[in-house]
């Protein structure tokens, strides 16, 4: 019975054998039989594997000798047998041909022992020849077949091509072998590669002892590729072979080559090469070298494969380093047997040892995913982008997974390999986008705006569902064509609408422009269209932007326009109403400035009055204020010296109004402002407050001075002491008893601020617009006789002078009152007081 390495090497033999080939075990079952075999035998079985010879095939006829020659070459020391017969040939003629018995022993060519199987082979006449014995190439190529097929060495690659060629080279004696790869493109810069397998004076070499094998003319081979793909071999003389290898065989200095070609799912993957001096084989030594030729490049192949997948691997895991995606591997169970350091450094690891031996379960956020995720690579044989949040030492990504199943050659489950691609950023990205697009459609909503994209090449529309509503189109529509657009468009607007979206090529800046649609029942809309060119790869493939309803806009532009051709009116008539205006304007302006000089001039005569009844009333005075208190004194009845003590009294009150009156006179007429100095503030109103003591004293007032000593401002000291002394008077003099008087100064850029304010009577709100006139008494049922209403509008005077502004606050009765002086540190004094 074949043992497993036989089994695997022969069943991947078989495709690469074209002649009809049959293999037995020792109980005479049928373990392999290629197709060209089997196209002999047409009255076979169906299911003929591990099955007696003898129920699967109906020996009659010519060969109905072969069982008996079975029984006996498996036991014999026989080492072929031959059979003629009969056969169809692909002419449709009959032909004879061979079917040929050849035992697989393990013993020496010495010591034959028992056949551990026969392998059965059809030839043509050609292949008739005079049986080898045991020592034949025949029977020692066939025993390295079996040899190799039995060798562990089949899944080597190397040791099972060193096993091979190591036996067969000394026995052929030729003096080079050597296997030829194609490359798999067409392409003719591809040119074939040639490994060294053996030569006579070094023995066994793979890849190595060039210096020992001239190199052959690659373009030679290149051109009988097509004619290797066609025959099972080739053998070529100095007089047979192609011009192209002639120069490689004299190079080399042989005669004969033979050229095995190895096929790959039915291309020509490589050919087995035996470069000979003058070696004549015949077709049953042919057989048996190309069942080598093919185990060889079997080998070849294999080992090809594993070279190109371990550095594909490599490629891979540094393609995946590159990227920044996390390679990882486990066992059955999970494990964690390798990852990539990316994977480390992504989970806040410090290297990637750290992470192997772990479960894929423990990094999981959410363990209880574990069993579902399993689930889907089982199902699946692995999964694709398959989203799972990690938890790592110091960090929790969200990972997109891709995994496989691993298996071994025998086919056994052995874990999982994939990738992890970090899309942490990218789910936060596609949150604000969702977010973004949500308030955006919101914002589409509510400013009843549509969002459209147009195809050139199609002609058409993709359009947010408010669209429809706009155009007043079904919903169920999944698409807009140009021709519907246009359709609905009214005439007028059609020609535009075409210019833009009919000819993309036109679109190469931002647009818009309005149209208008018609509506069943002679109604209509006009819709604002907007957009912009979409660029791919320099041309213009169409175009996207939004669409407004803008009937109502429209109609309140169509409004606007009529107002605007009313205010037009309006204002023509209003430059005729202006022109009139203007003429009355300037014959008014020439009589205000001929009453104002009338007035000036009577103002004047009023200053000049006032200082001459000033004076003419103040000269008898002076006599009466000095006789009458004497004659007091000369009095001795108490009427008359109550009348007398009255007159006195008047006679005062009357000289301090005159006093008065020639004061203000004075401050009309700018006769003080020859007196310019720089006064200390806090000084000043320290004198006041003296002067004011008595009367403070009486009352039981707090008053307190909180000026800054530094400050100063530039006036004449009469109308400044004159300024205050009214102010700080009227606070002590409508003050209540036990009242108090704060006097505060605040520096700006360029003046001074000085507050007074008291808790007295206060002034009503009727009063305060008239304080600073002249000869107003806020209270006109006091019979003051001290108190002529002159005070405040003196103190008016001043600061006027100085360009300063003074201000009265009061909440109203008997909640006190502020007043405010804001002087210039430098005066500016206004001319015309």
């Amino acid at each position: 019975m074949t043992t497993p390495p036989l089994h695997e090497c022969l069943n991947s033999l078989l495709p690469f054998l074209s002649d009809p080939f049959c293999i037995l075990d020792t109980g005479m079952r049928v373990k392999y039989a290629n197709p060209s075999f089997l196209s002999l035998f047409p009255n076979l079985i169906e299911d003929m594997k591990d099955k007696p010879v003898d129920q699967v095939f109906r020996w009659d006829g010519q060969l109905k000798d072969v069982p008996h020659m079975l029984k006996r070459i498996s036991i014999s020391s026989e080492s072929t047998v031959e059979v003629s017969f009969i056969r169809s040939g692909s002419s449709g003629r009959d032909e004879k041909a061979f079917l040929t018995l050849t035992p697989i022993r393990k013993g020496t060519t010495r010591r034959p022992s028992r056949a551990t199987g026969i392998i059965m082979t059809v030839s043509g006449t050609a292949h008739q020849s005079v049986l080898w014995d045991q020592q034949s190439h025949t029977a020692i190529l066939m025993n390295i077949i079996h040899e190799i097929a039995a060798s562990v060495q089949a899944s080597n690659p190397s040791r099972l091509i060193q096993q091979v060629v190591s036996r067969a080279g000394p026995l052929l004696q030729v003096p080079f072998i050597s296997f030829l790869e194609f490359s798999p493109e067409p392409d003719e810069e591809n040119t074939p590669r040639e490994d060294p397998l053996w030569s006579r004076r070094y023995g066994f070499l793979i890849g190595e002892g060039w210096e020992d094998l001239p190199p052959e003319d690659l373009d030679g081979f290149r051109q009988i590729k097509a004619t290797l793909c066609d025959h099972p071999h080739l053998i070529y003389t100095l007089d047979t072979v192609p011009n192209a290898l002639k120069n490689t065989m004299i190079g080399r200095d042989v005669s004969v080559v033979l050229l095995i070609p190895v096929l790959h799912q039915a291309e020509i993957y490589g050919c087995f090469i035996l470069w000979s001096e003058d070696v004549t084989l015949n077709d049953t030594e042919i057989t048996a070298l190309k069942s080598i030729g093919r185990i060889v490049g079997a080998g070849m192949m294999k080992a090809r494969v594993e070279t190109d997948l371990a550095q594909s691997r490599e490629k891979f895991r540094s393609v995946i380093e590159h990227i920044g995606d996390m390679y990882y591997r486990t066992d059955k169970a999970g494990i964690l047997l390798e990852v990539s350091p990316s994977m480390a450094t992504a989970l806040g690891y410090p290297s990637n040892e750290l992470l192997t031996g772990l479960s894929m379960e423990t990094l999981l956020m959410y363990p209880d995913t574990w069993p579902i995720f399993l689930s889907e690579v089982l199902n699946g044989n692995g999964v694709k982008d398959y989203e799972l949040i990690l938890k790592g030492k110091s960090k929790v990504i969200t990972g997109s997974v891709s995994c496989r199943l691993v298996y071994s050659e025998e086919g056994y489950l052995q874990g999982i390999e994939g990738v992890i691609r970090d899309i942490s950023r990218r789910k936060q990205y596609e949150q604000l986008v969702h977010e973004s697009e949500w308030k955006l459609e919101q914002a589409g909503r509510i400013a009843k705006l549509g969002l459209w994209s147009y195809d050139a090449r199609l002609k058409t529309f993709r359009v947010s569902p408010e669209v429809f509503s706009i155009l007043v189109l079904p919903s169920d529509m999944n698409v807009i064509t140009l021709d519907d657009l246009v359709y609905i468009t009214s005439i007028p607007d059609k020609a535009q609408l075409q210019k833009i979206f009919g000819n993309e090529a036109i679109i190469d800046a931002e647009f818009g422009f309005d149209i208008r649609i018609d509506l069943p029942a002679e109604k209509f809309k006009y819709i604002r269209i907007h957009g912009q060119p979409r660029i791919r790869g320099g041309l213009v493939t169409g175009s996207f932007g939004i669409l407004q309803d803008i009937t109502e806009r429209k109609e309140v532009e169509q409004h606007l326009l009529r107002y605007a051709n009313q205010l037009e009116q309006k204002t023509l008539e209003l430059d005729a109403m202006r022109s009139q205006l203007l003429d009355m304007n300037r014959d008014l302006d020439q009589r205000v400035r001929f009453r104002t000089t009338q007035i000036e001039e009577l103002l004047r005569q009023k200053d000049e009055f006032i200082m001459q009844i000033g004076h003419d009333l103040k000269t008898p005075l002076t006599p009466l204020v000095a006789i009458l208190p004497f004659v007091r004194k000369k009095i001795s009845d108490p009427e008359l010296i109550e009348l007398m003590d009255v007159s006195i009294e008047d006679v005062k009150t009357i000289r301090r109004m005159i006093t008065r009156i020639l004061e203000l006179a004075q401050m009309n007429a700018l006769y003080s402002l020859s007196d310019i100095q720089q006064i200390n503030l806090h000084e000043l109103m320290d004198q006041i407050i003296s002067d004011n003591a008595y009367l403070i004293h009486q009352k039981s007032l707090i008053v307190r001075n909180d000026v800054p000593k530094m400050f100063a401002v530039t006036m004449s000291p009469m109308h400044l002491e004159t300024l205050f002394g009214n102010l700080i008077g009227n606070a002590v003099k409508y003050s209540y008893i036990g009242g108090t008087i704060e006097i505060t100064a605040e520096e700006k850029p360029e003046s001074i601020c000085i507050k007074i304010k008291d808790t007295g009577i206060g002034i009503t709100s009727d009063a305060l617009p008239r304080i600073f006139d002249e000869f107003y008494k806020a209270d006109s049922s006091r019979h003051d006789l001290n108190s002529h209403g002159l005070g405040l509008a003196i103190a008016q005077r001043i600061v006027d002078i100085y360009g300063g502004i003074i201000k009265a606050r009061s909440e109203g009765p008997g909640k006190g009152a502020l007043f405010l002086v804001n002087l210039k540190k430098v005066p500016l004094f206004k001319s015309g007081i």
